[in-house]
């Protein structure tokens, strides 16, 4: 039973973490918290973890994760928090046991990648523009850029 926690911070970037079980999540808590009792309970590192924070959420299996994920948990969550979850969910997408909650949560990762991969692409076109502009030839500009010359004619509006 694979524990995801997302802690929010009241100034920082909020983070997400995976722990195999309860026990694993105590002494995740314990290595970080040094005033956790040495018999802490898995409520006492909850407890424990949630303290300095501007909020704290549990996921207690993968499918958890994902419909938290897919629901925005409490739907007020920050792009920044589901991000982190998104990640650690990713990460372990295997452990889902739905396949239909799996197919959306991959689904949600390859929707980012595309849109991270336009925007890459576009300021691979910005460049090779200004490269052009500069006097550079298009082959360089292909080899520097990793792609071929036609990708380059295109990015500079030739056929």
């Amino acid at each position: 039973m694979t524990i995801y926690a997302v802690e929010i911070p009241h100034q920082r970037k909020p983070i997400a973490w995976v722990a195999d079980d309860e026990a694993d999540f105590i002494v995740k808590v314990a290595a970080v918290d040094q005033e956790l009792p040495i018999e802490a309970t898995f409520e006492d590192a909850v407890a424990a973890t949630r303290r300095d924070l501007s909020s704290l959420h549990v996921f207690r299996s993968a499918d958890d994760a994902a419909r938290g994920y897919l629901k925005g948990w409490d739907g007020h969550q920050s792009a920044a928090a589901m991000d982190a979850l998104l990640a650690e969910v990713a990460r372990r997408d295997y452990e889902i046991e739905d396949p239909r909650l799996r197919l959306q949560i991959v689904g949600a990762v390859w929707d980012r990648a595309r849109d991270e991969e336009r925007e890459v692409a576009g300021s691979a076109y910005d460049a090779a523009k200004a490269a052009a502009e500069a006097g550079m030839p298009e082959a360089q500009i292909a080899e520097a850029l990793g792609v071929n010359r036609l990708t380059v004619r295109r990015a500079l509006g030739k056929s």
